[in-house]
């Protein structure tokens, strides 16, 4: 049976997780909500002073504490005559609660959460109906849904999949000096690449850019997150490039490398990608078919190393090549 548990704290269920050295995982952090705390918890003092208000409130606390849920219990217990009766009222407000929350969202990990949200909220409503509660229905749902919210805000609220995709996105902005570019650049000077992960290509059916990465490489970049998944969201939003669908590897001719290897590979705007709000329509001009198909992705690729890389325009996602102090246009000073 689950059991509702209340914490306060200075540090996330997430970072207590990760000061030892662990990774919280998105089961974990949708069975444990943190809700953030901005800006201060006191929102409206009645024209106290907010220091003057808290001190009353802890006064209060401890004189009075213990006396609401023996009131709370008793009234139930003569609203309800049996525990099938209040269980299934439970059951009905708190579906009737969460539906408009888990709405709010597409991904299942985080529609799970709403009826935790909801059930503190029934609880709310059932206690101002029993009298033993001083807030109304209407400041009690704006309390749920305010938690929810803040909730939702938090960066740590992602899905495994939507951490691996922010991962991912951070990875190919910090490292573009270790993709070795395809394109020609006007006559400038190739340079080493160290720790090569991939390749910035052009894709010939548009003329856009993209990143072509190894396996392990996307690995790396993803936060060794479940690599399938991220493909197949990447996929779906319309950022990842494909010229022998069903697979969702494409085949690309790269002259440092024998044959025609195949490479997963995302295109270059994911790099102006906002996050789950964003669809594929709003930056990418020409989105490939939505083919939710399984076909394999390891194709067995090695990953040597040799030179060439670009930076990237944050605003655009266009990039060009990277100089060095001395470096023109045209190539490098002697």
């Amino acid at each position: 049976m689950a059991c509702p548990i209340l914490s306060t704290g200075e540090l996330s269920i997430r970072e207590k997780i990760e000061q030892g050295g662990g990774r919280a995982f998105a089961g974990q952090l949708v069975r444990f909500p943190d809700i953030p705390i901005e800006g201060g918890i006191i929102i409206d003092s009645g024209g106290v002073a907010p220091g003057k208000f808290a001190i009353q409130l802890k006064r209060a606390c401890g004189r009075y504490y213990g006396t609401l849920a023996p009131a709370f219990l008793a009234a139930i217990i003569a609203r309800f005559k049996s525990t099938y009766a209040l269980s299934a009222y439970v059951v009905d407000q708190t579906a009737r609660y969460a539906g408009p929350l888990a709405r709010m969202v597409d991904e299942p990990e985080l529609k799970r959460v709403a009826p935790r949200f909801a059930l503190a909220g029934v609880a709310g409503k059932l206690a101002e109906e029993l009298g033993v509660f001083p807030a109304s229905s209407e400041e009690i749902r704006r309390a749920i849904e305010w938690a929810y919210a803040a909730w939702m805000s938090d960066s740590a609220t992602l899905t495994d999949t939507a951490r691996g995709l922010r991962s991912l996105q951070g990875f190919l902005r910090g490292n573009p000096d270790r993709f070795e570019s395809t394109i020609p650049r006007g006559g400038a000077t190739p340079y080493p690449v160290r720790r090569r992960t991939g390749f910035l290509v052009r894709l010939p059916c548009d003329g856009s850019e993209a990143f072509a990465l190894f396996d392990e490489a996307f690995r790396e970049a993803t936060g060794h997150a479940d690599t399938r998944a991220i493909v197949q969201e990447l996929q779906r939003l319309g950022f990842l490039f494909q010229n022998e669908a069903p697979r969702l590897k494409a085949r690309h001719d790269i002259p440092q490398l024998p044959g025609r290897p195949r490479l997963i590979t995302v295109r270059a705007n994911f790099l102006a990608w906002q996050g789950p709000a964003s669809t594929a329509a709003e930056m990418v001009a020409e989105s490939e078919p939505d083919n939710r198909d399984k076909p394999p992705l390891s194709d067995g690729l090695s990953t040597d190393s040799s030179p060439t890389a670009v930076p990237p325009s944050a605003r655009t996602g266009r990039y060009v090549p990277r100089r060095k102090a001395g470096e023109t246009a045209k190539g490098r000073a002697r």
